[in-house]
């Protein structure tokens, strides 16, 4: 069990994210752990609001299309395994992603999880951060992500994706 997991599962009430949740477009703030049936779920990209916690709890979550988890504004997304073995697979448009706007600031922390066979067509792979946005890493394994975009940028410095 990371640090991060010592700590927050003494101070928090963790609530339950199931297959009933895959559907679901958004996630509100608090904190939560994953609990299937089965040891994956298909799941539907889902926008974050406020400061959203997900223990991957040993589970894997795949999406077909898309992606898994979207930051949007000022929140915060935090992701870590307790158990171990958790996997973020199968997004097609960075698993984990920002908004591209100077005036919002989210965050994005990884403790833990492994993140594995995401792609992007233009920028990211595993994870995009945009705009104001941070990235925090303290753990987590990232293997065989892809992107096969390439920076550059136009006069005022804004991204262009090559042709």
């Amino acid at each position: 069990m990371n640090n991060y997991c010592q700590q927050c599962k003494q101070n928090v009430t963790w609530m339950p994210l199931t297959e009933a949740n895959a559907e679901d477009s958004s996630i509100a703030a608090g904190h939560y752990y994953l609990d299937f049936a089965e040891g994956t779920a298909a799941w539907k990209a889902k926008e974050i609001t406020g400061k959203v916690c997900i223990d991957l709890n040993g589970y894997t979550i795949k999406t077909t299309k898309g992606r898994i988890y979207y930051t949007k504004g000022d929140t915060q997304l935090t992701i870590t395994d307790c158990t171990g073995n958790g996997v973020i697979t199968g997004a097609d448009n960075s698993a984990l992603m920002t908004e591209n706007k100077v005036e919002s600031k989210p965050v994005i922390n990884v403790f833990a999880g492994i993140f594995t066979g995401n792609t992007t067509p233009a920028l990211g792979g595993a994870i995009l951060c945009q705009g104001s946005a941070t990235l925090n890493v303290y753990g987590g394994t990232f293997e065989n992500n892809t992107s096969v975009g390439r920076l550059k940028l136009d006069e005022n410095g804004e991204p262009l994706l090559d042709e």
